[in-house]
């Protein structure tokens, strides 16, 4: 466990990991219930996420110029909203968004990565479609305490 000091009040300082950690370790000992884990994870999560610097888009990287924070896109009526650019790469970009559709459902906050393809690399390669399908379904398929699908 990574834990360096605040010299000025004598308090360990954790990175997330390990406050995440510490935090499983009390819920899986019966100290804390499910409802009081949840939330605690989610603010240790929330704290994270705004403390994180923010990303600026790779100049090698397939750029879509009409995204921007803010702008709401995807199916179901305008099911994802725009959060902040994660990172891009050859077929487009990575941002985090917050999933509209489920929050309505669910009542609270709901954070995705979303992956997002240039139209054009879409008609120049037939195969992309497919392959972005299958790259979801893998993502889908990855189980970790720290992963969310």
């Amino acid at each position: 466990m990574l834990i360096s000091r605040n010299f000025a009040n004598h308090e360990p300082i954790m990175n997330p990991n390990a406050k995440l950690r510490e935090l499983k370790a009390l819920f899986d000992d019966g100290l804390m219930d499910r409802a009081e884990y949840d939330t605690r994870r989610a603010r240790l999560l929330d704290d994270w996420q705004q403390s994180l610097p923010a990303s600026t888009p790779d100049p090698h990287a397939t750029t879509i110029p009409e995204l921007r924070p803010g702008r709401e896109l995807g199916p179901e009526d305008n099911r994802y909203r725009l959060v902040k650019f994660l990172g891009g790469g050859g077929m487009g970009q990575v941002w985090l968004a917050r999933d509209l559709a489920e929050e309505s459902v669910e009542g609270r906050k709901c954070l995705k990565a979303v992956k997002l393809v240039h139209p054009e690399i879409l008609q120049r390669r037939p195969r992309a479609g497919a392959d972005l399908t299958k790259e979801a379904i893998k993502a889908r398929d990855l189980r970790h305490e720290f992963l969310r699908s």
